[in-house]
């Protein structure tokens, strides 16, 4: 193993099973065991069916064990303190989709932000934000460790990100709205790993460095003037970052507005009108659908077959952005939608 010789010891289960002889355990000198750090008992913890299996060791930066049976070995890629958001030469491009025509054809609008040059406000350091292939002057960001900071014109600096949320904490969006982490882990791009942050159960989603993946301004909601939008691309100079994996990612920095045909049609659409939320679905399966504001409060719930119309007055509730989750029992999949209510 590695140019080494090791010892290894197998245990078995007492009294033997000759019929099914396997090794219960086994442990490798200088690495331990192959079930577990602490060698429980694996039935006892997750059933008889489960199989727990060391994927990989290493000492010194060096691999010393690894098991491919049971996929790569990523652990060994150790997170940055953090990864920086205000980079010169950063650029981000973001699609807009929305429906074109009576056929149902989908055009997609790119819009590009990029970090170009050094300005100082109030005797504070800043990179320079432009909008747009034009590369219009729209503001001025500055770091300080996990924090990003921006300034709009004569407008207070304020908070645009914090990277260093954990679950449970709040982050209040320039619209006045107040927004809590319910999840945080890390995702890996290219050979790093970096934080990600997922807002009111999937509303919206960070990467550390590389910021919001629903709008370059964090925490807005999405517009329901398009179909679906969120991140193309992130580059650092002419290095491609971060992708989307959807089918409108396109490289070129400032591509014209593309148009092609849907590739199915949509399950449902949901229409805000400012009595009701009215809901149209395509298919015939069995949904569960919840509407509840920022806090979890529920205000509507509704199991049924889809091929009835949903309408929910809304009259009655209070203003302001609320979860609207459509389950699909037979596929086990959750569509969660942001609404906005303008309310009483």
């Amino acid at each position: 193993m590695g140019g080494t010789s090791r010892k290894l010891y197998s245990f078995v289960r007492f009294p033997v099973d000759y019929a099914d002889w396997t090794a219960a355990e086994t442990w490798i000198e200088g690495i331990g065991s192959l079930r577990g750090l602490y060698r429980q008992n694996v039935d006892f913890l997750t059933g008889s069916d489960a199989v727990w299996s060391l994927l990989c060791f290493s000492y010194n930066d060096e691999l010393v064990y690894h098991d491919s049976t049971y996929g790569e070995c990523y652990y060994n890629i150790i997170p940055q303190k953090y990864f920086p958001y205000v980079e010169e030469g950063k650029r981000w491009s973001y699609a807009f989709v929305h429906q074109v025509g009576n056929a149902g054809d989908l055009e997609v609008d790119y819009t590009i932000y990029q970090l170009k040059g050094d300005t100082v406000i109030n005797g504070l350091n800043y990179k320079k934000l432009f909008y747009g292939c034009s590369e219009n002057y729209i503001a001025a960001l500055r770091q300080i460790q996990d924090k990003v900071f921006i300034k709009e014109g004569q407008q207070d600096e304020r908070l645009l990100y914090d990277f260093n949320l954990q679950e449970g904490d709040r982050m209040e969006s320039n619209n006045g709205s107040s927004h809590s982490v319910t999840k945080t882990d890390f995702i890996q791009t290219g050979e790093t790993l970096r934080k990600r942050i997922v807002f009111d159960a999937g509303y919206e989603t960070w990467i550390e460095g590389i910021g919001a993946l629903e709008d370059f301004f964090p925490l807005q909601g999405r517009s329901l003037d398009y179909e679906t939008q969120g991140i193309n691309y992130q580059k650092k100079g002419t290095e491609l970052v971060y992708q989307t994996d959807e089918w409108y990612f396109n490289e070129e920095d400032c591509k014209p507005n593309v148009i092609r045909p849907p590739l199915s049609p949509p399950d449902y659409t949901v229409q805000i009108k400012d009595n009701g939320i009215n809901i149209r679905f395509f298919t015939k399966e069995t949904v569960k659908i919840s509407l509840s504001d920022l806090s979890g409060r529920l205000y509507y719930h509704s199991s049924l077959l889809s091929t009835t119309d949903v309408s929910i007055p809304t009259l009655s509730f209070p203003k302001g952005i609320y979860l609207l989750n459509i389950f699909y029992v037979d596929k086990n999949k959750m569509s969660i939608n942001k609404v906005i209510v303008t309310g009483i």
